[in-house]
């Protein structure tokens, strides 16, 4: 399946998000700061980077600034998370090249068909029905 890079501060919302979407055959890492994020990202490849806006060391915003300003032929969907008080950033990440944009809390459900969409949508592929 797919290899997803994880990037939010909350432990819980890291854990759970990747043993989700583990569970649905992807690939996941996960990092508590940008600045580690930023590092995986530059030496392996991802079909998928999630990314809260704040993250400590670097922040979301600047992980993503970082991942749209190479070269790399093989650019990842990025989608920002943020929790609701900071939804209005939503406009600076797009901007800044965000696929999308997710506001917490979320459920986790919807986290991966949406996941699962995106994934299907960047390799022209058909969607597939996400169990609940």
């Amino acid at each position: 399946m797919a290899r997803i890079l994880v990037a939010d501060t909350d432990k819980s919302i890291r854990d759970l998000v990747r043993l989700r979407l583990t569970a649905w055959g992807h690939d996941v890492v996960s990092f508590a700061d940008g600045q580690s994020a930023l590092h995986a990202w530059r030496e392996e490849h991802f079909d998928l980077t999630l990314v809260d806006l704040d993250l400590p060391r670097v922040c979301g915003l600047d992980v993503l600034r970082a991942i749209r300003a190479t070269d790399r032929a093989d650019w990842p969907t990025v989608v920002v998370m943020a929790d609701y008080a900071r939804k209005g950033e939503a406009a600076l990440a797009y901007d800044l090249g965000a696929d999308e944009f997710v506001v917490k809390p979320f459920t986790l459900g919807f986290l991966t068909s949406f996941a699962s969409a995106l994934l299907a949508d960047a390799a022209g592929g058909v969607r597939q029905a996400v169990p609940a």
